[in-house]
């Protein structure tokens, strides 16, 4: 899985479009429950966007750009606690 991130996040930014590319690490102290709600509400945005990606119009759009989705989570140790908000533009 690191290695998928750091595929995604080591293109970097588009020439001339620094949003093309971040990265967000946040540690998060959250009980089980609203950790898997936390889950459930991003996998529901990225089913959203996936259906219009999906979607006859969105996958024949010759002007639309191609992006790669890298999210993930896992258990924090004291070496790795440590937020992360990288805008590579």
């Amino acid at each position: 899985m690191v290695s998928i991130i750091d595929e995604v996040i080591n293109a970097g930014p588009e020439e001339g479009n620094p949003h093309s590319c971040f990265a967000v690490m946040k540690p998060l102290a959250l009980p089980k429950r609203p950790y898997l709600a936390m889950i459930d509400e991003l996998t529901k945005i990225i089913d959203r966007y996936s259906y219009l990606s999906e979607s006859p119009k969105g996958s024949s759009n010759p002007t639309a750009n191609r992006w790669q989705l890298a999210l993930a989570s896992g258990a924090a140790t004291p070496e790795n606690v440590r937020p992360r908000i990288r805008n590579l533009g």
